[in-house]
């Protein structure tokens, strides 16, 4: 069980180098926060990050 907590840390440090959002702390914030929200699926999560970020354009110029 350490293991598997200390590896969820680990990738929750990559994704803020990463620029990208943390989604048990956002599931934890709706949860505190917004508790009448529903909660997205991590995959939505991320989908939706993106898309806010770049938008519905490729993110390749070629």
């Amino acid at each position: 069980m350490r293991g598997s907590a200390t590896w969820r840390r680990i990738l929750s440090g990559i994704r803020r180098l990463a620029g990208m959002p943390d989604y048990t702390v956002y599931v934890e914030h709706l949860q505190r926060a917004h508790p009448d929200r529903s909660i997205p699926s991590e995959r939505q999560f991320y989908e939706d990050f993106v898309r806010a970020r770049y938008g519905d354009a490729p993110t390749r110029c070629c």
